[in-house]
């Protein structure tokens, strides 16, 4: 009986619900908004290009830089307590009892991860 009520409950996708969808972002997407014409989307994204250029040569060395033990330690500090664990079952509980040279061992470990350019899980 409860298998028979559930399948009552089910919700089905039409082909006309996907075709919405689709056209929702191609419109959204594409280059024939109303509320913008051709001349004030391009001044708006030269405008965010030269903010970006902007920003971008005043932290570009800040960005590239090494993460430090006190980056890890206020990070850490930001953690709140009572949380669940991950995946990977390390509790914030555990993240804040650790001592100088295990943040010095994840620091390390992430900016070896940054320098060879992977993922660390």
């Amino acid at each position: 009986k409860k298998l028979k009520r559930s399948k009552q409950f089910q919700e089905s996708h039409n082909s006309i619900d996907m075709e919405n969808f689709e056209k929702f972002f191609s419109d959204l997407y594409s280059d024939k908004h109303e509320s913008l014409s051709v001349e004030e989307k391009a001044a708006m994204l030269a405008k965010a290009d030269d903010i970006n250029n902007a920003v971008a040569g005043r932290s570009a060395s800040s960005l590239n830089a090494d993460i430090t033990s006190d980056e890890i330690i206020r990070s850490i500090n930001l953690l709140k307590s009572g949380k669940s664990a991950g995946d990977d079952k390390i509790s914030n509980e555990i993240l804040k009892a650790l001592d100088t040279a295990h943040i010095d061992l994840i620091t390390d470990f992430l900016n070896l991860c940054f320098a060879k350019g992977t993922y660390p899980w």
